[in-house]
């Protein structure tokens, strides 16, 4: 018992400490790793962020707490006369830094909450500094006033952001600026003559799409001449960017930071840590107050000061601050290159490989026990391709800007969504394909066709492999297949919500369990062989052929149809620039059909090359966010819509 006393007196006398120098430890994390996550795919990464974000909060709460408790219970003395000092920098890390706001797009959803959150903690603080103020302890006040003051505005900015944010919000804002959109799309058109003004014109649009709102077709023309006279490298270039502030507005302060008084807050809140830190040194009575809580003082004011200086430095750095000197013509940069605004990765899934990987049966049962096995087991298969082929995006603008050329009334928004919806028949019907292989593209549903074509892609490769002396010009012709089946399945198994709905699930189960059946007594087969004897199938194989949902059976098959293609006066380049060709189809199907919001949650996440494509889809006309006919300036309000404060006023004028 004597222990334990102890140890409840020692931690009674600095908890308050602990919990104050974690909660700057917090702040610390969050504004060195905040955004880090929308440039990396890293597992570890994400979960400190998630991690850090989650206690940020909880800790300054509890911390701010304890000394409101300490200070109603216990006499005053020297101690609790400088902690009583800390109660604003906890409000000043309520605030949080300028790199994370949201972990999620949900949060923005949350922003009342933080409202009332920011009106108790305020309360909270006030009640800290009164309380010191009355027990006579007025050594740190006038110190703690401005500081005190930053930390309403920070924590106020938070919140104004994650209103701002949220989709009711979002929506209205894009809809104050549709009059603006509209006046300057003329002028536009000849304007955007360099980069960042491309960037500036498209993201603007990027923005209402993005709000699920429609845009007329001036604005589809426009885009779409912005975007078709770009190099396929320079496009992606300009939609990395415009994801990039898109992920800025979603979950950082860039929507008030990148703004007068944004600026303005920021000048006072980094006046307030210096002149705090400087003060408090020429004041402090070393012989007074505890060194500990010194110590605690100084660090809680350096890293104030450190964080609103890093703050500025960002500020200065930021691709906002280039686009807006560019547009305001304050300077003439032509491009910006530096720095990666997403992870440029891929990820790859491989139906067999994840079929045959073996893992030890205890491990198996712990996991299970802790509810994460099935998450776990998907990962596993899971394979990173760092950068983006040069091949696979000049082949998919090409494609998307030979579909808006085909178009007989780029007008037609029938038309536009024919293009839409294609998902490897138009392609196959180029070919004179379609009659043969329309089975395993629109005759069956998308999650069907994505397995298929996956299986037979595999198989194809394997096949054509055989022969030592053709493998690298093999691969050079199929890396782009091989590349997009292995993404779309990734998407199939671990992202299925960016995928139209259907039951993929199930689907991809099955398949599996048939590869299992297939291998029952060969899970140490190299993935080679295994392809090799899928395709030359054999009496288990057969024997599903009387099972007409087989996936395994009818991927085989479609895989012999193409592979009987290099016997047709079609050689295997021809072959896989086809079938090359359907991928980008199917993956285009995929990007149009996935709603803004799941996107959204992607760019979180280090992004997606579905994200990229859908975007650059949009730019080109190829979206159903276009609507017949155009709209004229007498058509939209004069003025911004009327926030809810003005109609609150108007309804009272109007009463008798």
């Amino acid at each position: 018992m004597a222990i334990v006393e102890t140890a409840i007196k020692l931690w009674n006398g600095w908890e308050m400490r602990v919990l104050v120098l974690l909660s700057l430890s917090l702040q610390v994390i969050l504004i060195a790793f905040g955004s880090k996550r929308k440039s990396t795919t890293s597992t570890w990464i994400n979960f400190i962020v998630w991690s850090a974000y989650l206690s940020a909060d909880w800790v300054a709460t509890v911390a701010l707490g304890i000394l409101a408790r300490s200070l109603g219970s216990n006499a005053p003395n020297q101690n609790h006369s400088l902690q009583s000092f800390w109660a604003p920098f906890l409000l000043l890390h309520l605030g949080g830094p300028d790199t994370i706001t949201a972990y999620s797009l949900e949060d923005n959803e949350l922003w009342l909450r933080h409202f009332v959150g920011l009106v108790f903690e305020i309360g909270v603080a006030i009640y800290v500094l009164l309380r010191s103020w009355v027990d006579g302890d007025t050594t740190f006040s006038c110190i703690a006033i401005p500081v005190f003051i930053a930390g309403i505005i920070k924590y106020g900015e938070r919140t104004y952001v994650l209103m701002s944010s949220s989709t009711k919000q979002f929506r209205t804002s894009s809809l104050d600026n549709l009059l603006r959109l509209y006046e300057d799309s003329g002028a536009e058109m000849f304007r955007a003559d360099s980069f960042l003004l491309r960037v500036d014109s498209l993201f603007k649009r990027l923005k209402f799409l993005f709000a699920d709102l429609l845009l007329d077709q001036n604005q589809r023309y426009l885009c779409n001449k912005l975007i078709r006279e770009l190099e396929p490298r320079v496009a992606f270039e300009v939609v990395e960017y415009e994801l990039g502030l898109l992920y800025d507005l979603l979950y950082t302060k860039a929507r008030l930071v990148y703004s007068c008084f944004g600026i303005f807050f920021r000048c006072i809140t980094c006046l307030a840590s210096v002149s705090a830190l400087v003060t408090f040194s020429i004041i402090i009575d070393e012989h007074e107050y505890s060194p500990v809580d010194r110590f605690v003082t100084y660090l809680l004011l350096v890293g104030a000061v450190v964080l609103e200086v890093y703050a500025l430095l960002m500020l200065t750095s930021s691709d906002w601050l280039k686009l807006w000197l560019v547009v305001q013509k304050k300077c003439h940069l032509k491009r910006v290159r530096k720095g990666r605004r997403w992870s440029r990765s891929i990820a790859k899934c491989n139906l067999v490989s994840f079929c045959l990987q073996k893992e030890a049966t205890k491990w198996i049962i712990v996991k299970k026990l802790l509810g994460i096995y099935e998450m776990l087991e998907k990962h596993q298969n899971v394979e990173w391709q760092q950068g983006i082929d040069d091949d696979l995006k000049c082949l998919i603008f090409h494609q998307l800007d030979r579909r808006t050329k085909e178009l007989e009334d780029f007008d037609n928004t029938e038309l536009s969504s024919k293009v839409l919806n294609y998902r490897g028949e138009c392609v196959l019907n180029e070919m004179k394909l379609l009659d043969e292989l329309k089975w395993s593209t629109v005759d069956v549903e998308f999650d069907e066709s994505i397995l298929l074509w996956h299986i037979a892609t595999q198989l194809c490769y394997y096949d054509d492999i055989k022969t030592t002396d053709l493998y690298s010009l093999i691969n050079e012709y199929s890396k782009i297949s091989r590349c997009l089946s292995e993404y779309m399945l990734y998407l199939f198994v671990l992202r299925s919500k960016m995928l139209p709905k259907g039951i993929g699930e199930i689907r991809y189960r099955k398949a599996c369990e048939e590869v299992f059946d297939f291998f029952k007594e060969k899970r140490d087969i190299q993935i080679e062989k295994a392809y090799q004897e899928l395709l030359e199938g054999g009496p288990k194989l057969e024997e599903l052929r009387s099972d007409e949902s087989s996936i395994l059976l009818k991927g085989r098959d479609l895989a012999k149809q193409l592979q009987n293609l290099n016997k047709r006066n079609r050689g295997r380049k021809e072959k896989w620039e086809m079938m090359n060709k359907v991928w980008v189809e199917l993956l285009t199907y995929a990007a149009g059909h996935c709603g803004w919001k799941e996107h959204g949650r992607q760019l979180a996440k280090g992004g997606q090359l579905l994200t990229h494509v859908c975007l650059l889809m949009a730019h080109f006309g190829i979206s159903g966010q276009y609507r017949d006919g155009q709209l004229s300036l007498r058509q939209l309000p004069k003025k911004k819509l009327l926030t809810w404060w003005e109609r609150i006023k108007i309804s009272h004028h109007r009463q008798p």
